[in-house]
């Protein structure tokens, strides 16, 4: 772990660290910036490439399986060889199928909340001890814009990366008297990250949401043909962030997080509501139970 000037590195362990996404970006450029990166996957060999660069280490974990975590962080513990772990990224996470609330699969919801939300406490339950024991650690949470602004038949995703928030809040306050801290990153669109724009409204055939759904997909495009922030863009603005002295409580990286920032910053939610329901095609069902 130590550098060519014979320096200790930084350790940084991330997790979903699959080709294409953001975590396998941030594994290459923690370690471009001189960091001892530990990748981590749910299936390692989706990321191969990262399991053959030899200046990389790549360990499995399922955020998902308590069992997985505590056998990766015994594994870290090992790699670490005492020293404790300088950086957590709870980077793992996943999409739904697009759904109206109150027509929501219970059992995709669950497994929604379990990936994007249970998985970070589980994670970070485990690696704190060697956070505290690095005697400057830090949490880093990637959050999304999504669970800022109440975007229509994104509801559970939307409440968990919404947890997501709340809990590295109150982590914050929690851990600061080790010396730990907690950063939260709003994360907008990404490519070639996991994309929502790609799914299609899952309706029943008894919704009520039918009327809607031909604006719901007009206004899928329209996002899908926005510009996207390159995931390797995303990395290198994240790291330099953990590489100062004292890193932002809260980031906004990818398009369109810092308008939902601003949004919410600034605009009366009644505002945001009304803008929701025109983007989204929700005047249409209005419409629709009229000439019903």
């Amino acid at each position: 772990m130590s550098g060519d000037d014979g320096h200790q590195k930084k350790s940084v362990l991330i997790t979903g660290c699959s080709t294409g996404g953001i975590g396998h970006a941030l594994a290459l450029e923690f370690q471009l910036q001189g960091f001892y990166v530990i990748a981590t996957a749910r299936d390692p060999k989706k990321m191969q490439d990262l399991i053959d660069h030899r200046l990389i280490e790549t360990v499995q974990l399922d955020v998902c399986n308590p069992a997985s975590i505590r056998i990766a962080r015994e594994e870290v513990e090992r790699l670490l060889d005492g020293t404790g772990l300088d950086i957590l990224i709870n980077n793992a996470g996943g999409d739904s199928t697009p759904q109206p609330a109150v027509e929501v699969d219970m059992n995709v919801a669950q497994a929604t909340m379990d990936v994007n939300f249970f998985g970070i406490v589980r994670t970070t339950m485990e690696f704190a001890p060697l956070l505290i024991q690095s005697g400057a650690g830090r949490v880093v949470n990637i959050s999304s814009a999504a669970g800022l602004m109440p975007i229509p038949y994104l509801s559970i995703y939307g409440a968990a990366k919404a947890a997501v928030n709340a809990y590295s809040d109150s982590l914050r306050v929690e851990l600061e008297p080790f010396n730990v801290g907690v950063t939260t990153v709003i994360t907008g669109s990404v490519a070639n990250s996991k994309d929502r724009t790609k799914f299609e409204l899952e309706l029943t055939p008894s919704s009520r949401y039918h009327a809607g759904k031909p604006a719901y997909q007009e206004a899928m495009m329209k996002n899908a043909a926005q510009r996207l922030m390159p995931a390797a863009q995303y990395a290198k603005a994240l790291v330099h962030e953990m590489m100062r002295r004292h890193p932002s409580r809260t980031m906004y990286l990818g398009e369109g997080a810092w308008y939902a920032w601003l949004m919410t910053s600034f605009a009366p939610r009644s505002w945001i509501h009304s803008l929701m329901v025109r983007m989204w095609g929700i005047n249409d069902l209005k419409q629709s139970k009229k000439t019903a």
